[in-house]
């Protein structure tokens, strides 16, 4: 019988994710939809400090900036409607008052760099190679917070100007994290706002620099979340009804492709014991103060420290879903 659909080979990446590792995450979207999943699994993983960023350039300027201890000013700042931003970070990163938000963004800052030096694993997810240059400050900004398009220039990044940025980039991260390991994903989100040509194309110049990025990095490969969604995934039913963003049966495929490949057989193992466990703490009793139900609570508290005690070398934190469980029992 002949398949009816095309199923990417398997292939074996330079290394292995592993729980007790520190992960950074960041980019588009969908780099958040990664990060949940790894934080559900107990990994210690965080995520876009400063918000969604879309483009190459933007994570680059994020983390250079943290690399070189960068002191923000007013120059950095966009006020509207009586909310300051920055022109480098996404609109969920605002303040009131412009002395607090320079604050807040060198705090964000500074926690980054920490966040830079200690992570293992750095997870860089890559929307667009369209960007938009602010023509009076000449930023390519992380976002336009909702200015007159008339503000800004809007051109495409080619792959050597991307990949030569993240060259350079990781060698400053490994200058002061030696060990540090490097996943590319392009996210299948499409942006057909740019045109359906536009953003295949968009997309292509991406994969040409995560290409020569990988190969010239050591430590350093490429999940293929978006030729998963493109070609394995091969039909609508698996998008949100936007047609552009994957559906939740999507992610959870792509995320089963990304453990099956990139994460070590330990980690593997642990993932179906710690569902277990978060399905358990989710699961809510007609009758909560019944007996039957305070043993449940209770056996799912003793299988907590049974998998800690057994993995104490990851430390597995599941401080929250302890305090869930105890403020149900009677």
């Amino acid at each position: 019988m002949s398949s009816f659909r095309t199923i990417l080979p398997d292939f074996d990446p330079p290394f292995k994710v592993n729980h007790g590792q520190e992960i950074l995450c960041i980019g588009s979207c969908f780099a958040r939809h990664i990060a949940q999943k790894l934080v559900f699994y107990k990994l210690n993983c965080k995520v876009n400090p400063f918000g969604i960023l879309y483009h190459p350039m933007n994570i680059y300027n994020v983390l250079d900036m943290s690399l070189e201890s960068y002191m923000f000013s007013d120059k950095d700042l966009i006020e509207r409607d009586g909310y300051w931003y920055s022109w480098w970070h996404h609109s969920e990163v605002y303040t009131q008052n412009k002395i607090l938000h320079l604050k807040k963004l060198q705090e964000i800052q500074t926690r980054l760099l920490e966040q830079i030096k200690n992570s293992k694993l750095f997870i860089f997810t890559f929307g667009t190679a369209f960007f938009y240059n602010h023509i009076a400050s000449e930023f390519l900004v992380g976002n336009c917070h909702k200015i007159a398009s008339s503000e800004f220039e809007k051109r495409m990044s080619n792959p050597s100007e991307i990949s030569e940025a993240f060259i350079k980039l990781i060698e400053k991260i490994q200058s002061i994290n030696k060990d540090a390991q490097f996943i590319f994903t392009v996210s299948p989100v499409r942006h057909i706002k740019d045109g359906i040509i536009e953003n295949t194309r968009s997309k292509a110049n991406l994969q040409l620099a995560i290409a020569e990025t990988t190969k010239q990095v050591d430590r350093a490969t490429y999940f293929p979340a978006y030729e998963i969604m493109m070609d394995d995934l091969r039909d609508y039913r698996f998008y949100e009804p936007d047609l552009l963003h994957p559906n939740e049966v999507a992610i959870n495929y792509i995320w089963d492709k990304f453990t099956q490949h990139l994460f070590s057989e330990r980690s593997k193992q642990l993932l179906s014991q710690i569902e277990k466990i978060q399905n358990a703490v989710a699961h809510r009793a007609f009758q909560p103060k019944s007996q039957q139900h305070q043993s449940f609570v209770k056996s799912t508290l003793d299988r907590i420290e049974e998998i800690t005690k057994a993995n104490a070398d990851l430390n597995l934190n599941f401080s929250e879903e302890k305090k869930q469980l105890n403020a149900v029992l009677a």
